[in-house]
């Protein structure tokens, strides 16, 4: 299933137990927190993760009283909001402790840190955020375990699914995927679009058809397979999947893959190898 199907399921099945508004919200807020930080914009992910933190709010309301704050309306003193939970006697432990004290911690990153940082050796903007990614992968993971009673293993990995990594590349047009930049190799294509279905993976024809190599046979033989001895992707014939050496090579290339002038190729004009 791809991450769009998984992600109308996922609407779905929340949306019979939490009003389908918040489940909008809570998803919409949800991916711009990790497309943002997949894309290095930690700035904006921060700032992001106190939306998704406001919604929690509501939705939480809604898990213990049946009613929540109408979206428009500010909630006042969120700090407050979420520790009042704690006297919620008739909840479960998640909704009374576990989930506002995670969403406070959120929250409080973009109040409390700010954007803007000086000095130190890490740079307190990407560490911020990946707090603020983590916590938000822990919180929506702790709902879809409480809405599907599945083990907590198995909310992780559907949401994981949801997401689909460094979108900027790669452009759906007619049921097709392409990779942008006509500057980079097959392997560098067939790794890209891999990681954007990360953690499922793609039949050997459908990355034959995207990457648009003219011979399946030599694909096969000279990209899929060279990438398998790599262990940079895992390819049980006919699937193919990416194995977390090969996000590693997209992740520490990307920022040059994604460094071209559309039509023209990259900036660094440097010479395609071959393909």
């Amino acid at each position: 299933m791809s991450s769009t199907s998984q992600l109308q399921q996922l609407k779905r099945d929340l949306s019979q137990s939490i009003p389908r508004e918040l489940v909008e919200k809570l998803l919409g807020s949800y991916r711009e927190i990790k497309e943002n930080f997949y894309l290095g914009k930690h700035e904006p992910s921060e700032l992001n993760g106190a939306k998704f933190c406001e919604v929690i709010a509501r939705i939480l309301e809604h898990e213990a009283r049946g009613t929540f704050t109408p979206l428009g309306t500010s909630i006042k003193n969120m700090g407050d909001k979420l520790r009042a939970f704690e006297n919620d006697a008739n909840a479960n432990d998640s909704v009374r402790f576990h989930i506002p004290r995670v969403a406070n911690a959120v929250y409080n990153i973009r109040n409390k840190r700010g954007v803007g940082h000086i000095g130190g050796d890490v740079d307190p903007n990407l560490a911020d955020s990946t707090f603020v990614t983590v916590g938000a992968d822990w919180i929506l993971a702790e709902l879809v375990r409480l809405h599907y009673h599945c083990p907590l293993e198995e909310a992780q990995t559907i949401v994981e699914s949801l997401v689909q990594r460094r979108l900027f590349l790669v452009y759906e047009i007619g049921g097709k995927k392409r990779v942008l930049n006509p500057d980079l190799t097959f392997p560098e294509i067939t790794l890209i679009l891999l990681a954007g279905e990360y953690p499922n993976g793609l039949d050997d024809r459908t990355l034959f058809d995207w990457g648009e190599h003219s011979n399946f046979a030599v694909y096969k033989r000279d990209v899929l397979r060279k990438l398998h001895r790599k262990r940079l992707i895992e390819y049980a014939e006919p699937l193919c999947t990416i194995l977390p050496s090969g996000l590693k090579v997209v992740e520490d290339n990307y920022s040059v893959w994604a460094t071209f002038v559309p039509g023209l190729g990259t900036k660094s004009k440097r010479k395609k190898k071959q393909r």
